[in-house]
């Protein structure tokens, strides 16, 4: 019997590869949880590239001590006081000044 032939991964072709890379993380356990196969596959993809996680910080010790945490974001908190205005506002200036050639954003569920 013939053994099935598996067509090698498309790669996701650029002009130029992205230097600079912003991964929105889900919200939820779970979906962190079930995105670090995409992650593994990015940092291994993009192997050159400085690789951002924006994430909340409560889900970060999921992430802790793995190969993906050397750059990490966190959302402020989601309230109106003014602190978390103005950090919010100082994430949104520390992202613009990094000028990401790519991002992306994974959706909970």
């Amino acid at each position: 019997m013939p053994e099935p032939t598996q067509t090698p991964p498309k790669i996701m072709p650029f002009k130029q590869e992205p230097k600079q890379i912003l991964i929105v993380m889900p919200t939820w356990v779970g979906d962190v949880v079930m995105a670090t196969p995409f992650l593994d596959a990015v940092f291994q993809r993009f192997s050159s590239a400085e690789i951002t996680l924006l994430t909340q910080r409560h889900l970060f010790s999921l992430l802790e001590g793995s190969p993906w945490d050397q750059r990490v974001e966190f959302w402020p908190p989601r309230n109106k006081s003014p602190a978390a205005r103005h950090e919010h506002k100082a994430l949104l200036a520390r992202l613009r000044q990094r000028q990401f050639d790519l991002a992306v954003m994974l959706p909970n569920s």
